[in-house]
């Protein structure tokens, strides 16, 4: 389920059952998309903004709710997206969304990392989406770079089938506006970009996740920050030349799924400071283990994290009970001897069909999931408004139903590891 919040006059709601876009309003859904990350955003004047739209690993019905959600929004207007930078699971499922809606087409779409100007979404491969422009509707493509060198906006349209940019452009460093406006109420809003392309050392996957694009949203005092997979880098250029515009955001999305990774100084997370965070997650998403507990831990020393009570999955590496094969086995055979337990097709990570089976007292203690590689994953029931995506965060309630439905689609019978 998505985590659906918005801003209004009357300050925010937050809740997992699907709304409307309300006029005058900023309206939010950060979808389930499993493994990856998908924002669906409208505007005060109903323009629509997704951004990122990509996932290695979908929930049941993943597509269909995000296709869903933004047609519902859109209802046939054109929308915008951004694409945070070329990780497959924040971009690969852009083409496939789009195609399935009829009539909204895609206007613009701004990126980060674009790898040259003869080929500028060279790095986004998947689905060929350099070479479908025609399946979006031909939108303008915008790479945003606003880093420690460089301010400036390169523009790619069909005029010239994107061959080389028509157009490149300063941009203040104060952030790039991609829509803006004053609701009848007179409460300004904006939605922009203060960061792309910082640079990282490091592997090609380190200096993606640190191009990543960074998006401010503000309606009146009310602010929301989303991060993409920003990392360490990204966020001490925030923290050097963005301050002015980060300070006590209301919603806040973790970087990179909670990625222990990750996880920036004491410094930035005091200016971010956060009054809710929302991490995109999977449920039963065994595939990089987010997010971590040692994210989740940092995050919630926040001083401005609201209180609530709500459910979220942490995975953690290792456990000095469990260090050998004979002992994982020793937990399938003897320790959840008698409860039901479920497994992936390949037999490299299982868990309990009931989760409160390993922590009945909701102590958080118990671990529920563990796979062969002995990650460890652990049921949390915090006391901070932390919302996950795949996990609902909700209650136990919503959170046992979604974990029923997943648990009977991918569950084996129970065997020894």
């Amino acid at each position: 389920m998505a985590v659906f919040t918005n801003f209004s006059s009357k300050g925010r709601t937050v809740s997992d059952l699907p709304g409307v876009a309300t006029l005058g309003e900023m309206n939010f859904a950060f979808m389930d998309f499993g493994q990856g990350d998908c924002t669906v955003i409208a505007d005060p004047d109903n323009g629509i903004l997704v951004v990122d739209c990509g996932s290695v690993s979908f929930p049941a019905n993943g597509i269909n709710d995000v296709v869903a959600m933004i047609q519902g929004w859109a209802n046939g207007g054109r929308i915008r997206v951004v694409l945070t930078h070329p990780d497959q699971d924040h971009y690969n499922q852009i083409v496939s969304v789009c195609s399935t809606i009829p009539v909204t087409l895609v206007d613009h779409i701004y990126f980060s990392r674009a790898q040259s100007n003869e080929s500028p979404l060279g790095y986004y491969v998947v689905n060929a989406l350099g070479a479908n422009q025609h399946v979006l509707g031909f939108p303008e493509i915008h790479e945003i770079t606003i880093n420690e060198m460089f301010d400036q906006e390169k523009i790619w349209n069909n005029s010239n089938q994107y061959e080389a940019p028509v157009e490149t452009l300063e941009i203040p460093e104060a952030g790039y506006v991609v829509a803006s406006g004053q609701t009848m109420d007179e409460i300004d809003w904006s939605i922009k970009i203060i960061a792309g392309n910082v640079t990282a050392d490091g592997p090609m996957t380190e200096q993606s996740n640190a191009a990543s694009l960074i998006t401010l949203i503000e309606f009146g005092e009310q602010k929301a920050l989303l991060m993409g997979d920003a990392t360490t880098e990204t966020m001490n250029y925030l923290l050097n030349n963005q301050a002015d515009q980060i300070g006590n955001i209301n919603i806040f999305q973790m970087p990179h799924h909670g990625s222990e990774n990750n996880i920036p100084s004491v410094a930035f997370r005091n200016l971010v400071n956060p009054y809710s965070i929302i991490v995109s997650v999977g449920l039963l998403s065994n595939n990089f283990h987010f997010p971590r507990n040692v994210a989740i831990d940092f995050w919630s020393g926040g001083t401005n994290l609201r209180d609530n009570e709500l459910v979220l999955d942490l995975w953690e590496y290792g456990s000095d009970d469990y260090t050998t094969n004979e002992d994982l086995n020793r937990i399938l055979n003897e320790i959840w001897n008698a409860y039901p337990v479920s497994q992936n097709g390949s037999n490299t990570f299982y868990w309990l069909t009931h989760p409160e089976d390993a922590d009945p007292d909701r102590s958080n203690t118990g671990f529920y999931g563990f796979t062969n590689n002995y990650f460890f994953l652990y049921r949390h029931h915090t006391v901070k408004d932390i919302w996950a995506t795949g996990i609902e965060g909700t209650s136990e309630e919503s959170f046992t139903e979604g974990l029923f439905l997943l648990t009977n689609k991918l569950s084996k019978k129970n065997q020894s590891y």
